[in-house]
């Protein structure tokens, strides 16, 4: 029968345990595919954006165009004002070989050839020949020219000139304004920065408001007329520092619900992660909490049988005070094992809301009197000592008797239990505002900074391998920390690493 029992018990735990496997396969193939599914939409997602940021800078280069023609009309308008003829005048000249024009400033100061001829008298049209008269009437009535070189396109002397003629003729603020006013007509309230650019000298006529090295590069680029023609030498370059997150806003109607969604997919692969870690840590902690109770329970189990074995000896059953101490050995063992069950169905009922907590007057420095009365020989047969220190003036609260008394004794047998040497155990209580402060300070082992804020966790124990030199299994102090919790108070932890720990109980005086 009781084999058949076994039998049939060791089926259901293979079973669960194969029911377990499989749903710890599926969860990860379900992981796995939320992962590949958050990778195939971040890459579509990518490229949809490559592809809609394409189409913004089309359309938007498309209107910087448009508003850039008008922009450079602009400019182009202040550059090719007619000259006040109050100062300035021409007059044709009188040679019949060429076709001449004087310049007048109160005296003739140049002439501009706009055609001329060749050795075999064909007419050829000029291109900026000018050249410039003596500063005399005489050279001029007789048309004797001072001869200067033809100016080129690439002459420093005309590139100045171009540029003297952009900063006398161009207001900077005046540009800025009529910019801005284009850009808000078309639609366009994007951040902007803009320049008139040298390119041969490599220069900046009208610099830019900020320095950024990125303009010559990504700005637009139109080039100035002067006199009605394309000039090869100065731009003028708009640039916008803002134009990537100007394509985002236009985009945001489409892009940020996709991106709230791969956030949202993100967030719960991440709490499903952390989920399974912590279901990792759970089960290892309850597989530790097994065997840390198996071993407990073992220990009784055995020391009972081998009593019970030796009992049925007829030498020793003759010998009452034999009998008698083999009874009391398996009395011990029976409260012992008693003891650790009624702990684990305690903590049980705690956590179902369960557990009853009995209100009533009592005196603290009774009860701990009473457990250092009791405790005392252990501490002897240890070569310890156990120092008090009770000043608590009002030592009274109002709680349960039974489990004020469990959680001191699980402190002090765990003061006691720790030690690493001769025992030293210091009790100590007194009076913190309307709370009664108890405080268990012992001289053993430590608890590691890493394990301190896990030290009230349930099944939890300060890793040690797999060595059983330390009694218990992981339930004391966190049954301790639910009874003061149900007390209205609250319980904390001070330790060094082989030096010792004080733990500090503070209950309210009702």
């Amino acid at each position: 029968m009781s084999q058949s029992v076994f039998c049939n018990l060791s089926y259901l735990c293979a079973f669960f345990a194969d029911m377990k496997k499989r749903r710890v396969v599926f969860v990860v193939l379900g992981l796995l595919a939320l992962i590949v599914t958050v990778i195939i939409l971040s890459v579509n997602v990518y490229h949809l954006y490559v592809e809609a940021e394409k189409t913004q800078k089309t359309a938007f280069t498309g209107n910087i165009l448009t508003v850039g023609k008008e922009i450079v009309q602009y400019i182009n308008d202040d550059l090719n004002k007619k000259v006040d003829k109050k100062t300035v005048s021409v007059a044709d000249s009188s040679n019949t070989h060429t076709k001449q024009t004087f310049l007048f400033d109160k005296q003739p100061v140049a002439l501009i050839n706009e055609t001329t001829i060749d050795y075999n008298g064909n007419t050829v049209v000029l291109h900026k020949d000018t050249t410039f008269l003596a500063n005399n009437s005489d050279t001029l009535s007789q048309d004797s020219l001072l001869s200067v070189p033809i100016l080129t396109a690439n002459d420093s002397a005309e590139l100045q000139a171009f540029s003297d003629l952009i900063l006398s003729n161009v207001d900077k603020d005046s540009l800025e304004n009529f910019i801005y006013n284009v850009l808000f007509i078309n639609k366009l309230p994007v951040d902007f920065d803009f320049c008139i650019y040298n390119l041969p000298e490599n220069c900046f006529v009208i610099p830019p408001r900020l320095s950024n090295p990125e303009m010559l590069n990504k700005g637009y680029v139109f080039a100035l007329t002067k006199n009605g023609e394309r000039s090869i030498s100065h731009y003028f370059i708009l640039y916008f520092p803002s134009e990537r997150a100007f394509y985002m806003k236009n985009m945001r109607s489409i892009l940020y619900p996709i991106i709230g969604i791969l956030l949202a997919i993100t967030f719960l692969i991440a709490l499903l992660i952390l989920s399974l870690s912590q279901q990792k840590i759970n089960e290892d902690v309850k597989n530790d909490f097994i065997n840390n109770i198996t071993h407990e329970f073992k220990t009784p189990i055995a020391t009972i049988s081998l009593a019970c074995q030796a009992m049925t000896d007829t030498s020793i059953q003759n010998d009452k005070d034999v009998l008698l101490s083999y009874t009391s050995i398996i009395q011990a063992e029976n409260d012992r094992l008693k003891k650790m069950v009624t702990n684990i169905l305690q903590l049980a009922r705690l956590k179902r809301g369960q557990l009853q907590i009995v209100s009533e007057k009592i005196n603290v420095h009774d009860i701990l009197n009473s457990i250092i009365a009791n405790i005392s020989l252990q501490v002897s047969n240890s070569h310890g000592q156990i120092i008090t220190h009770l000043d608590a003036s009002v030592p009274t609260i109002i709680g349960d008797p039974t489990h004020i008394e469990s959680i001191l004794v699980n402190l002090i047998e765990n003061a006691l239990k720790y030690a690493q040497k001769e025992p030293i155990i210091e009790i100590s209580t007194k009076n913190v505002k309307r709370n009664l402060e108890i405080r268990v300070k012992d001289n053993g082992i430590g608890i590691p900074k890493k394990s301190l804020r896990h030290v009230f966790d349930e099944f939890y124990r300060v890793p040690k391998g797999n060595i059983h030199d330390v009694k218990g299994y992981g339930l004391g102090l966190h049954y301790v920390k639910k009874i003061v919790q149900k007390h209205g108070g609250h319980i904390s932890v001070e330790s060094e690493l082989n030096i010792g720990s004080t733990f500090i109980v503070s209950l309210p005086l009702k």
